[in-house]
């Protein structure tokens, strides 16, 4: 296992699940509410701002150990992801204390994730740091679907105009 395997599994599950285990401890509280909170933050907010910072300052990280691309003309679309990649995440930090971006938050990284899922999906080149983040792709959607779903069903009508 290598340290950017290492490092997600300890962001897109170990952090999570310790902060909602501490927090549920506090406030004898078990809720989803309390449970995407903590994933938003999490999985993708420290997730997508750290590689969305290394996609920035070394787009040769994830060109040669994500996507085993050897040449230099594809830094620049790294970079441009690595951008995205930081303000979706950035969106996602500031959800755990603004809990109105909480919704925006879930449903940015469900479509982005799931898109990301269908190209790896299309694209697949065998790699195990590939099928990794195939991997953990599939946990963000399937983390974060059913709360954009549910916000959809809470709003009903009174927000359709």
């Amino acid at each position: 296992m290598n340290f950017h395997m290492i490092q997600a599994v300890l962001i897109m599950v170990v952090c999570p699940v310790l902060c909602f285990f501490i927090e549920y401890v506090k406030t004898k509280q078990l809720s989803y509410e309390n449970g995407i909170k903590w994933i938003l933050f999490w999985t993708v907010g420290i997730r997508s701002v750290t590689a969305g910072l290394m996609q920035v300052v070394k787009p040769e990280y994830t060109a040669v150990y994500i996507f085993n691309m050897t040449g230099t003309e594809f830094y620049t679309i790294i970079r441009e992801l690595g951008i995205a990649n930081f303000t979706i995440g950035l969106t996602a930090v500031f959800s755990l204390r603004i809990k109105n971006w909480r919704q925006p938050a879930a449903f940015t990284a469900c479509i982005f994730n799931l898109l990301l899922v269908i190209n790896h999906c299309i694209n697949f080149q065998a790699g195990i740091n590939e099928l990794f983040s195939l991997i953990f792709d599939i946990l963000v959607v399937a983390c974060t679907a059913p709360y954009v779903v549910a916000g959809l069903v809470r709003r009903g009508d009174t927000h359709r105009t």
